[in-house]
């Protein structure tokens, strides 16, 4: 998921802000940049969220199984 937020289209639109997050940070740690490091066993869901310039934001969840 790394991307320059500067310049990133999405739809046409230039992207203003990308976020990262995990559900178990225990298991999964996601950093600013979307690198995903694998801690320990087991299921979680990362979220990246896209923040357009108009202010819009879209939400995509991945489910990562770690064995």
């Amino acid at each position: 998921f790394p991307f320059a937020t500067d310049t990133l289209l999405f739809f046409g639109v230039t992207v203003f802000k990308i976020t990262y997050t995990s559900s178990d940070k225990s298991k999964v740690k996601v950093d600013k940049n979307g690198k995903i490091t694998a801690k320990k066993k087991g299921n979680v869901t990362v979220k990246v969220k896209v923040t357009l310039n108009d202010g819009t934001t879209k939400t995509v969840k991945v489910k990562v199984k770690v064995k």
